[in-house]
């Protein structure tokens, strides 16, 4: 376990840029409404803001505020962060009481669980700890996060904050998050903490092809609008009631997204019927102009974002002075300034800012809720979850030499666990990310009480660990003249076990910094195929686990017969070598699966970065993107894969309807119900049963598969998530589970982005986990056992 030292702590926390605040009513007499908790806290803001000078209201529209002195009212910073954890922010301040905050893996990671439970509880810890940050005065009651832009290509370097690359599963996690982080009750008034859900919308690249996040232009279809880039945001907004939407550097077809009437009126507004704020990403007030050259002066963009439906800057290009002079020529309304403040004091009000602490459900958090116990094992049940197993082959060691019955053979993992009594040899570690710790943080940490790294957490089960990096410069690996001496330490090192430890960190794929390739970095792949070599002719087993947020070509270790084992760790936070260990030595079961499509290297070459299509091309000039559209060379391992120790065996059960309406499905999709809220037109039922010898869990996916008349007529997806669930199960026991499928997955986006029921065949696919021996079984044509089968709706 690795403390963290004061040396970290004092480089990395933030003096905060507000005071500590203090409920403006304490002092103000109970006569005034605003003070008034009787009255809702949309009347409250009302009042308030009619009572605000106009000097004092343009104090207050930037995310470092001014405040108003007269009535009590101090400085406030907007900008808080909690994407995995109460984070680095101007607003969060990592000093006594609070030097430390838990810190659970990367979404990206806590995503590859497919736990919809997780996601909440992982949600309701965050807000907990932030809110009690809060009370404490060491940050704000407002949180960027969580980042639910789509993961469209593995090569963008935020792509680890989010929860992938599919609509659905990012809109799920968005839900469950949100709804969690910010109350424990629905239907209540107060606010726990704010989330903001960003970046809306179409943002997923920092740099490529000579254009930058800020002034990039994507082009998107309505098509594509409709049915990839708008879902999570509208769930984020309609069903879980997120207080805040941040909108994106880049403009989408010409116009700035925070000077997009379309987008922050429009959907947001008066489709999605939000009621909410709406913050600028740092800086993209400024950008409107300087960067997309939307608007010719400071006025004319202050005007065109604000009227446009943005409510604060993140940043000082809406400083008094500046908006001041915009009111005075006439470009700036004050009526427009008004609106905006009163979004902006709603939210504070549901907060709770006005009001005393025991007056409110969440007034009383403290320090004593920040890093407990409950939330140190959360953040490790998080990170083992999030652990994908790709490959478990025979083990090397257990047949080398022996004439065995099937039956005999072992998979490489779990490995058997050390004891005092054994004298089985070393268990050798090999990689760059061995010991690595700060890596496991990834994007967007804050200052954790401890990180366990891979090494120390195997040095939990193993007392004899033997450990050579091989690349002398961490992952760029450009320096190999560690690999001789790594080669013969797994030669001669008496090792029963090797585990190598490959992967990327900040230092590749980072905010402001996307790959050019989806190759692991410098020397990484042949310091693998390598040791690969040697442990084969050693007879020891080479697992190879992969410490990465974006996806990288692992078809090298996927066709090795030398790499019997690979496991995909992401990023997993505090104790994410822990995690690890636990997998690895068999203490938990694996049970994640992938949210994203592992590609071959030349993806890189065959997709820009900065084209943002998501179907292909009908002459198969541009193959699309993710597992909905691509139509290019074989992935190395698809979206939704995974392996598990046990066994899982499922078969559909009840009667379900073969046939819907087409009229019956017109007639709800012209009521214009949002997909978040469509109703559910079936349930499917699914038994499952743990046939293996391992207790354990399994992600239970559905997926959709439009008619094939529909391919032509509306470019449809190839195939989408409609359902998933986890379900835990010890050894030999089953239960039975119900899948909903809802109005839109049996539906499709025409071209200008209108919602269609289809008539046809729609096939429904259900699957669990693979077991590891089903795994090994590549090419053959029999079912697996993790398949439930198809079914056939018609609708008609």
């Amino acid at each position: 376990m690795t403390l963290i030292p004061a040396l970290f702590l004092a480089s990395t926390a933030l003096p905060a840029a507000s005071i500590a605040w203090e409920n403006p009513c304490r002092d103000q007499s109970s006569s005034l409404p605003y003070c008034d908790r009787a009255l809702s806290a949309r009347d409250r803001s009302r009042d308030l803001v009619s009572r605000l000078r106009k000097h004092e209201k343009l104090g207050l529209l930037r995310t470092g505020t001014d405040g108003v002195p007269r009535l009590g009212i101090r400085e406030y910073q907007w900008w808080n962060e909690a994407l995995h954890g109460v984070a680095i922010a101007p607003g969060v301040n990592f000093s006594e009481p609070t030097p430390t905050s838990t810190t659970f893996p990367q979404v990206l990671t806590l995503s590859a669980s497919w736990n919809r439970t997780l996601y909440s509880a992982v949600g309701r810890a965050i807000g907990i700890e932030g809110r009690a940050f809060a009370n404490v005065g060491h940050s704000g009651f407002t949180f960027w996060t969580p980042n639910i832009n789509l993961f469209r290509d593995p090569r963008w370097g935020r792509g680890q904050e989010t929860p992938g690359e599919d609509p659905f599963l990012t809109s799920q996690y968005a839900e469950s998050f949100v709804r969690a982080f910010q109350s424990d009750n629905p239907n209540s008034t107060y606010l726990r903490a704010a989330a903001t859900c960003k970046h809306f919308d179409a943002y997923s690249m920092e740099e490529a092809n000579n254009v930058t996040r800020f002034a990039f232009d994507a082009r998107v279809s309505a098509q594509d609008l409709a049915d990839t880039y708008l879902p999570a945001f509208e769930a984020c907004v309609a069903n879980a009631k997120a207080a805040g939407i941040m909108c994106s550097f880049n403009s989408i077809n010409g116009i700035p997204s925070c000077a997009n009437t379309l987008l922050l009126t429009g959907y947001l507004r008066e489709k999605w019927q939000f009621d909410g704020f709406v913050v600028s990403d740092f800086g993209a007030v400024e950008n409107v102009r300087k960067s997309h050259n939307y608007t010719s002066s400071k006025a004319d963009t202050l005007n065109a974002t604000f009227s446009a439906g943005m409510d604060i800057d993140c940043g000082e290009y809406a400083d008094p002075s500046s908006l001041a002079q915009a009111i005075s020529l006439g470009v700036l309304s004050l009526e427009t300034v008004d609106r905006a403040l009163e979004r902006l004091i709603t939210a504070q009000m549901r907060l709770g800012m006005f009001d005393e602490p025991n007056d409110q459900p969440y007034g009383t958090l403290g320090v004593k809720n920040i890093d407990t116990s409950a939330h140190r094992r959360l953040a490790l049940e998080a990170a083992e979850q999030g652990i994908v197993l790709l490959k478990n082959k025979f083990s090397t060691a257990s047949t080398r030499g022996k004439v065995l019955e099937s039956s005999s053979f072992r998979t490489v993992l779990p490995l058997k666990r050390s004891s005092p009594s054994n004298s089985w040899g070393n268990m050798c570690l090999f990689g760059p990310h061995l010991n690595s710790s700060q890596a496991l943080l990834a994007n967007y940490h804050g200052n954790p009480p401890y990180i366990v790294s891979p090494l120390e957490g195997i040095e939990t089960y193993y007392g004899k660990v033997k450990s050579w990096p091989g690349c002398m410069d961490g992952v760029y690996c450009q320096d190999d003249t560690g690999f001789s001496e790594a080669l013969e330490g797994l030669r001669y090192g008496g090792c029963r076990s090797a585990i190598l430890f490959l992967g990327l960190n900040l230092s590749v794929e980072a905010e402001g910094l996307d790959r050019v390739n989806i190759s692991l970095p410098g020397y990484q792949e042949r310091l693998a195929l390598e040791l690969g070599e040697v442990a084969s002719q050693a007879g020891v087993d080479l697992i190879l686990v992969i410490i990465a947020g974006g996806g990288v070509d692992l078809s090298f270790a996927k066709h090795s017969k030398n790499i019997p084992a690979i496991l995909w760790a992401g990023y997993g936070g505090q104790s994410g070598g822990q995690a690890i260990a636990d997998i690895i030595l068999g203490k938990k079961s694996p049970s994640g699966r992938l949210p994203q499509t592992l590609y071959t290297a030349n993806y890189a070459t065959q997709v820009r970065m900065t084209d943002m299509r998501m179907r292909s091309n009908p002459n198969g000039s541009y193959p699309g993107r993710t597992y909905r559209f691509y139509t290019g060379n074989a992935v190395v391992y698809p979206f939704g894969f995974g392996l598990t120790y046990s066994e899982y065996q499922c078969m559909y059960t009840g009667q379900h309807p073969v046939a819907l309406s087409y009229q019956s499905l017109v007639g709800n999709l012209s009521r214009n119900l949002l997909p978040s809220l469509a109703p559910v037109l079936l349930e499917v039922q699914v038994e499952i049963e743990n046939v293996g010898r391992f207790d354990g869990a399994t992600s239970v996916i559905l997926m959709v598969h439009p008619p094939r008349e529909a391919m032509d007529s509306y470019a449809a997806p190839l195939r989408s998530l409609a359902a998933f669930e986890k379900v835990f199960l010890q050894a030999g026991q089953k239960t039975t589970i119900s899948l909903p499928i809802r109005l839109y997955s049996i539906a499709l986006a025409d071209s200008q982005g209108l919602w269609h029921p289809v008539r046809g065949e729609w096939t429904i696919q259900t699957s669990v986990l693979l077991s590891s021996d089903e795994g090994m079984m590549e090419g053959v044509d029999s079912r697996p056992k993790s398949d439930c089968g198809k079914k056939v709706i018609t609708v008609r």
